[in-house]
């Protein structure tokens, strides 16, 4: 039996147990009204982000010293030079004359790699369960800190499947004009269903008498619609927050424990009404999908892109080939199996679900979930995380939902590293577009740790190589920004993460960057840079 436990190194902290996530959004929108309805502080307090040597970002600005790792042929490209003009890279190649007018920052040798993407989380969300008094005031300064934490992790793009749309508006703005240290968002502003689907099978107000009060203030997250002319109206509201594509449900059954009898689904009229607005704006159709009756509509669909896995039962060879063939991509955010799959039910749990790989994900989750986890949350968050996790233990998982504790399926998830896993080498087999997300902001997963992700995709099968391709260009052509965002390319942005080790030999390399550069700005050190005459060095 093979036991990878996570390296104890101060970047690793915070993770978290089981727990659902459509819930968890309603219930952050909760815990936000609480919090907002008490306070009149706005959200301040963002993580500080590591001052850096007074660059001049009006000047050219050549990097040199640079090991850059081609992402796209997975080849480590040595001894390179980077020119960074407005933004963007100029050029590359062994040696660029230096001029006076440069900016020089010397890379010592490390190694490069395109600016990691988040391919599917929430920003505006705490990876908190539940609302939570306590943690009420932590939870607006935590989902600000939300963003920092993305840059410091190396994420320079996060593509954002559902938030609330005031919050991320405003801090949208204030990553744009610099005030926060952020990443760039690719949002598709709110999440359509059908009223009483997934994640509508949650009322606000189960969760927090301060929801209505809260949606005031921040802005909804689902559009909940309940006809054809409803779904219409809605449609072009939500054109207003600039949204890239349109997220949807298509399971008929919920993964609430004790949520009984099945969810609606959308009529064939909503579906030619979302197709016509997705021709007429061009925004591509993206749908979460847990369950295989949904896998069989998102193909008849067609969708774009699927976010999380089939995790109730395996897919057919070929099923997977009239996926590809329907040249759909998935970001399948694997981790969600090793957070809500509890280790406690392992017992219990059929055979074929009680293997060694199983195991080994509950025993690195523990030690995760028990460490030290400053880097990716306000204690009063991950003090809530543990509340609710000990409150959800309480109760047989049929009870939870009359309770009105909402908590996925333990089966279900067992079945993210089970069924999931067999799946996803399939799809990489059958060249399957595969990205990458951490689906952070749900419990309880957090923003900045990608690193997570990328890791469990080695231990399943991938190369180093893939993990990065799938965590960079795939990203990136997922999000349709392959030609400005993805790889270390002359004529695109200037997005870079810079790490100490070779992530094609370790790529654990990712857990720890030295520097984050995007969009030719200096956003993260590791260590103050020290300046040496007219050269920066890291």
């Amino acid at each position: 039996m093979i036991h990878h436990s996570v390296q104890k190194t101060p970047t690793e902290k915070m993770a978290r147990p089981a727990m659902n996530r459509r819930e968890f959004l309603k219930i952050s929108a909760a815990a936000a009204g609480g919090l907002m309805t008490a306070q009149t502080i706005g959200c301040a307090g963002s993580h500080p982000v590591t001052p850096t040597a007074p660059i001049n970002y009006l000047q050219p600005r050549l990097l040199t010293h640079c090991h850059v790792v081609d992402v796209n042929r997975g080849i480590l490209l040595k001894n390179q030079s980077i020119l960074i003009r407005q933004g963007r890279i100029a050029l590359i190649q062994e040696e660029i004359p230096m001029t006076r007018d440069m900016e020089i920052i010397d890379m010592g040798n490390r190694y490069l790699i395109p600016g990691l993407i988040d391919g599917h989380c929430h920003t505006t969300l705490p990876s908190v369960g539940g609302f939570d008094i306590q943690s009420a005031l932590a939870t607006l300064l935590q989902i600000e800190r939300n963003y920092t934490q993305q840059i410091e992790s190396g994420v320079t793009t996060v593509r954002d499947t559902a938030a609330f749309v005031r919050f991320l508006m405003k801090h949208s703005q204030n990553i744009e004009t610099g005030k926060l240290p952020g990443p760039r968002i690719v949002h598709c502003g709110c999440w359509f269903n059908i009223d009483g689907s997934h994640p509508g099978d949650i009322k606000a107000t189960d969760v927090s008498i301060f929801a209505p009060v809260a949606l005031q203030l921040t802005g909804e997250m689902f559009i909940n619609f309940k006809n054809t002319e409803s779904l219409k109206e809605r449609l072009k509201e939500n054109l207003r927050t600039g949204p890239s594509f349109i997220k949807l449900s298509l399971d008929d059954e919920s993964i609430l424990c004790g949520k009984p009898g099945k969810n609606p689904i959308y009529e064939e009229a909503h579906k030619r009404e979302i197709l016509k607005f997705s021709e007429t704006y061009d925004l591509p159709v993206v749908a979460h999908v847990h369950y295989k009756s949904g896998f069989a509509r998102a193909q008849e669909f067609p969708l774009f892109n699927m976010e999380h896995m089939v995790i109730d039962q395996p897919l057919s060879d070929k099923e997977i080939w009239r996926m590809a063939d329907n040249k759909m991509s998935i970001v399948p955010t694997m981790i969600l199996g090793q957070l809500y799959a509890p280790p406690e039910a392992f017992d219990r749990m059929p055979k074929a679900f009680q293997t060694d790989f199983v195991r080994n994900e509950q025993e690195i989750w523990r030690d995760y979930f028990n460490s030290d986890q400053e880097q990716y949350a306000l204690p009063a968050i991950t003090a809530a995380q543990k509340r609710f996790k000990e409150k959800a233990s309480r109760f047989l998982c049929e009870e939870l939902y009359r309770k009105k504790i909402f908590f996925p399926k333990p089966d279900l998830y067992y079945g993210y590293l089970t069924h999931g896993v067999a799946t996803i080498l399939k799809m990489k087999e059958a060249g399957i577009l595969i990205g990458c997300g951490t689906d952070a902001g749900v419990p309880f997963s957090n923003h900045g740790t990608l690193w997570r992700e990328m890791e469990l995709y080695g231990r399943i099968g991938f190369t180093n190589a893939e993990i990065l391709k799938c965590a960079t260009l795939n990203n990136a052509k997922i999000l349709r920004m392959a030609d400005q965002i993805g790889t270390i390319e002359r004529g695109k942005f200037a997005d870079i993460t810079v790490l100490d080790t070779n992530p094609l030999e370790q790529i654990s390399a990712v857990r720890t960057p030295s520097l984050v550069i995007k969009e030719g700005r200096v956003l993260f050190s590791k260590k103050a840079m020290r300046q040496e005459q007219n050269r920066f060095i890291v």
